[in-house]
């Protein structure tokens, strides 16, 4: 049993929606919050206790609760905005980086930045050892960061790319094989990180023998993307119903978490509010890829639970979660909407938490695991409310100290670290050996973007709609 630790701070936030403590403190016993009161009786009362510090602002770990476990930026590899079908095609065109270097770099970076859990969703177009290698390196890399990860395995058997198989990638992995190759790594866990989810990357992308084969795979959690584009509305409203799929394959329920939903109809929000998914927020992602506003206001008018996630692609660079966290507010102001910071967070943690399905987390209180990020962040000593400081003045430079289980993380201890900057010297060593190659890849997916693009018009046309690629949401 590990000696207990004492946290104070002159502001704790315990989550989004109670009132902030004033010179308090957490006391921690193997892993998990034991006590939180006045900063000095907490003191007195466990002389025998680790001493956290005493910082400006404490408050709960942000969760990312959608990611691609990378950390290089897509504009490394030359490759840029929407639309996402383009896009989608684009993503050949990188250079192959180590999976696990890419994980343990964005589990580091999300410790720097306030983010200490991470759901990652991992799929890999490889053979059946490919596919398991994948996972086990991503699995291994975020364990390596000392983060909480919550890796979601996908498949997909159908074209990702257009609307009907003009120029779909080979798939290693037959649907009826996914339900034994997912059983032989749910379960797993490295350091902070499991493997407890599956899902269709996205359900347009997978045969009705696919969802019955995710279904089969038995996981305690459902991760996807849904209805990210207005290319994929215009699938939906031909082709069918993604969300009546998922429903009738048994993959839609309160342990289910949607990615971006953008373009989901009335309807749909109904659907999922009743159903308990939770609907995760991507607005620094789907402002890069081009796909719309996400009517933020509106979902949460209807009751949904909403996430708020990262996407691995963000205008940012080094990734800045409060910066995000500013981006989804902004994002509904200009859809003449208003979100709170108090609901910004609380997307960030009790949203995040319900993706995960961990209500142990995303609150400083009594019986929640210690993941606690401290701030540097003097503005919010004197404020009314700072819960709203917090928002409109963090950025990832304000971020003194993280804990993950009561464990100090960041700053990275000296070997993560140095694993970090190995990793990163490798990605540019890769990336620069293989300019050439991207610039050859670049040449052929122009090619196959021109077949796409022109198999969506053509649905498009056949649907009697104008071209959905250049509509903007909002």
């Amino acid at each position: 049993m590990s000696r207990p630790l004492v946290i104070s701070g002159s502001v704790l936030l315990v989550d989004a929606d109670a009132e902030p403590l004033r010179d308090a403190a957490l006391l921690v016993r193997d892993g998990a919050i034991a006590a939180v009161g006045p900063a000095g009786e907490l003191r007195a009362s466990v002389p025998e206790a680790q001493d956290g510090g005493h910082h400006d602002v404490l408050l709960p770990g942000l969760i990312d609760a959608h990611s691609h476990a990378r950390r290089t930026p897509l504009a490394a590899h030359g490759i840029g905005g929407g639309p996402l079908e383009r896009f989608l095609v684009a993503l050949a065109e990188a250079t192959p980086l180590d999976p696990r270097d890419e994980a343990l770099r964005s589990g580091a970076d999300g410790l720097a930045t306030g983010i200490t859990a991470t759901q990652a969703l991992v799929h890999d177009f490889g053979d059946e050892d490919a596919y398991a290698a994948s996972a086990r390196a991503v699995l291994d890399g975020y364990g390596a960061s000392g983060a909480r990860a919550a890796l979601a395995l996908g498949l997909t058997d159908r074209d990702e790319w257009g609307p009907d198989d003009v120029d779909a990638p080979a798939r290693g992995i037959a649907p009826e094989r996914f339900a034994e190759v997912a059983g032989g790594l749910l379960g797993r866990r490295v350091g902070r990180a499991t493997i407890d989810a599956v899902g269709p990357v996205a359900p347009q992308w997978c045969s009705d023998r696919a969802l019955a084969a995710i279904a089969a795979a038995g996981a305690r959690r459902i991760h996807a993307h849904l209805l990210e584009s207005p290319r994929q509305r215009l699938l939906a409203d031909v082709a069918g119903d993604p969300l009546a799929r998922l429903d009738g394959a048994g993959l839609l329920g309160p342990a289910t978490s949607l990615a971006h939903g953008v373009w989901l109809a009335d309807d749909d929000v109904a659907r999922l509010a009743a159903s308990g998914a939770v609907l995760v927020h991507n607005p620094g992602s789907n402002e890069l890829i081009g796909v719309g506003r996400l009517p933020l206001r509106e979902r949460l008018d209807a009751g949904l639970r909403v996430a708020f996630g990262c996407d691995s692609h963000l205008p940012t660079d080094p990734p800045d979660a409060f910066a995000e966290l500013r981006r989804a507010i902004a994002v509904a102001a200009a859809r003449g909407t208003v979100v709170s910071a108090r609901e910004a967070l609380r997307m960030a943690w009790a949203g995040g938490a319900a993706a995960l399905v961990r209500d142990d987390l995303g609150r400083l209180a009594v019986g929640a695991r210690a993941d606690v990020v401290a701030l540097r962040l003097p503005a919010a000593l004197g404020a009314a409310d700072p819960r709203t400081t917090v928002v409109t003045e963090a950025d990832r430079d304000a971020v003194a100290r993280t804990w993950v289980d009561g464990e100090l993380v960041f700053p990275w201890p000296a070997t993560v670290a140095e694993a970090v900057d190995a990793a990163a010297s490798r990605a540019s060593e890769r990336l620069a050996l293989d300019a050439a190659g991207r610039t050859a890849r670049r040449g052929a997916t122009a090619e196959t973007w021109s077949r796409v693009d022109g198999a969506w018009r053509r649905l498009a046309e056949r649907a009697g709609r104008s071209e959905p690629g250049v509509e903007v949401r909002g």
